[in-house]
């Protein structure tokens, strides 16, 4: 199995909230169905302004001419993900540039040009690389792309690298980042010069044009910016709706799919897109609804599949849980093919369409892992290339750490145990108590009814107490009601054992999924659907061969049957005590800072989180 990641998402600072505003609900993707999962949503405002560092430097700069590294002397290309076409491309020495400053992170206009901002704070040379779709006033040497290199005396506060270019284009340009820095893998380092890597902070992101478009597979991304357009007009009457919690009624939709089709009676060219959307709101309001759930609209690859010979590259990535970049909406769920700039107008025409039928938005948003896979199938694009060590969760080995799939493996198979041994024992507890067919049918019911008791509150309870506390619970109550199954007296006993272990069943078949969710990446997700069916037939398994054993004796006791979950209860119930770690975003949330750097440095056997705490700020504080 490969190795599965926990991602941090970029620092999120104070931000000041303009439209538009959308509800963002945090989620994982279900590995026992193919839905995605959740807890009760986050409520929160997403802003448009970019974030920034809280540190910056006012020291004087010296106008100096930075030396050049050499991967932007380079002729010739190093990698699949090299973007150069002849080369790299030097800006000549002109008044066209200065350092730049260090606010916002991304990219922005400011009074005497284009600056670009990007933290890194393990790399030891950054060089802006720009693709001019029309060059202007820059002058350049022959080839496709221009790369300038940042000088770390000049173009770097803090940990932040920035440089200013005073003539470039207000739109109509494409720019990336070549990173270069350490090579020991072993603390955590995954700098490649030869990638140029996407801005995490760009508002639009460039790739191939339409959805699914298989003759650009291998298309490369990379981060571009209209400046030139008048900003978006919301209305002057433009409100937010605010509609309580309790009275929405929720439709979730993938934006492509819930149009695509011939059925939608759309134009071609509007299908799967955001107008798609826009279409068919008289037939949400038909429906009585009121808030639509988007399933991840921010930028994806859905051919990440096809880039290598792999057991799955004939399927498509149509759900959108594999991000490239958290800032830029779809860019292929504009219509027509519009690009990035189309994308970003016609999802905010959306969002505007929607608000004015009082239908709320809100943001299917999975900050726990991106497209980029792990060592072994890496799809280096944005995240690794700047800084892995920051933005991923490793060990003391600088590998990934992986917590997702053991206590999958636990959980479930504790469910099919407790199946199978109901099933093989209920013979001979129909014959011991004398039961009648409805008392039968009821023991066997009662772990179900007692499961489905307790899935509808779990949620807010896990809230409250947190996941780590309600994932301890369960292999309490299993072995609890194991212990009464291995005493019960009479039936009515035995059903409470039963209400007790279905109470077990309830919370890991509700809360496990979302747990470990936090940690899968794309490539391995599909696989991990087999995981819950694999650990809970293997419970079945052993649970059948044990049932077949004790029937061979002269008098099968059906009570040992039933109490022998008692030991993998007890094993399971110390896995999670002492290893099973609470998750830091439910500590930030509840405010207990301190507890969350420590949970961080477990996960990432380090002892400076500092940074990783702030990037793991409660989503209502964005």
């Amino acid at each position: 199995m490969q190795k599965r990641c926990s991602f941090l998402p970029p620092r999120p600072p104070n931000r000041t909230v303009t439209p538009p505003h959308f509800y963002i609900r945090t989620t994982g993707y279900s590995t026992t169905t193919n839905q995605t999962v959740s807890r009760q949503p986050t409520i929160a405002h997403l802003s448009t302004t970019a974030p920034h560092p809280t540190h910056q430097s006012d020291h004087q700069f010296i106008r100096t001419k930075p030396p050049l590294p050499d991967t932007a002397r380079s002729t010739t290309p190093s990698s699949d993900h090299t973007l150069c076409h002849g080369g790299g491309v030097v800006l000549r020495e002109r008044k066209n540039k200065s350092p730049g400053q260090a606010f916002p992170l991304g990219v922005s206009q400011v009074d005497n040009g284009i600056n670009f901002a990007i933290f890194s704070q393990h790399a030891t040379a950054v060089a802006l690389c720009l693709v001019l779709l029309e060059r202007e006033s820059i002058d350049t040497l022959d080839g496709g792309m221009i790369e300038l290199a940042l000088d770390p005396h000049l173009n770097k506060t803090g940990d932040v690298w920035h440089i200013c270019i005073e003539d470039l284009p207000g739109s109509n340009v494409l720019y990336g980042y070549r990173i270069d820095g350490s090579q020991d893998w072993g603390k955590g380092h995954r700098f490649d010069r030869s990638i140029v890597l996407v801005d995490p902070y760009a508002k639009l992101v460039e790739g191939r044009r339409y959805f699914r478009d298989i003759s650009k597979k291998l298309s490369k991304f990379l981060g571009t910016y209209e400046f030139d357009s008048l900003p978006f007009d919301w209305g002057e009457n433009y409100k937010l709706l605010n509609i309580a919690e309790k009275d929405l009624v929720i439709y979730e939709m993938n934006v492509r799919a819930f149009t695509m089709d011939e059925s939608s009676g759309l134009d071609n060219n509007i299908r799967g897109s955001y107008l798609g959307v826009i279409e068919k709101i008289p037939h949400l309001l038909e429906l009585g609804i009121n808030a639509v759930e988007l399933l991840p609209i921010f930028e994806f690859d859905e051919l990440e599949l096809q880039r290598r010979p792999n057991p799955r590259d004939h399927m498509i990535n149509t759900w959108g849980y594999s991000t490239i970049n958290f800032f830029a909406p779809m860019s292929r769920y504009a219509s027509a093919g519009g690009g990035p700039v189309n994308a970003s107008q016609e999802f905010k025409q959306m969002v505007k369409a929607l608000h004015s039928a009082s239908i709320e938005v809100i943001l299917d948003v999975v900050y726990n892992h991106t497209n980029e896979a792990d060592d072994p199938n890496p799809y280096t694009t944005s995240f690794r290339g700047i800084d892995n060590k920051v933005y991923y969760m490793l060990d003391d080995k600088g590998q990934l750490l992986n917590f997702s799939g053991f206590e999958e493996l636990c959980f479930f198979f504790l469910q099919g145990w407790d199946n199978a041994t109901i099933a093989g024992s209920i013979l001979y507890i129909k014959k011991y108590l004398a039961l009648q067919t409805t008392m039968e049918g009821l023991v066997v019911a009662m772990s179900l009814i007692g499961a489905t008791v307790i899935t509808t509150c779990s949620g807010p309870i896990s809230d409250w107490l947190g996941q780590r506390q309600m994932l301890i619970i369960s292999p309490v109550l299993y072995f609890l009601g194991s212990l009464v199954m291995l005493w019960s007296p009479n039936v009515y006993v035995l059903c409470l054992a039963r209400l007790l272990d279905g109470f077990g069943i309830g919370l890991a078949v509700s809360l496990v999924p979302v747990y470990i969710s936090e940690t899968a990446p794309s490539d391995i997700r599909g696989s991990l659907n087999t995981l819950p069916q694999f650990s809970g037939s293997g419970g079945m398994f052993l649970s059948y061969c044990m049932v077949f054993v004790m029937s061979l004796s002269a008098s099968p006791s059906w009570r040992v049957m039933l109490g022998v979950l008692v030991i993998p209860s007890l094993f399971f119930f110390i896995l999670t005590l002492f290893f099973l770690p609470e998750s830091p975003r439910w500590l930030v949330s509840k405010g207990k800072m301190l507890e969350a750097k420590k949970a961080l440095q477990r996960l990432r056997g380090q002892e400076d989180v500092s940074g990783n705490v702030t990037i793991s700020k409660p989503i209502s504080s964005i």
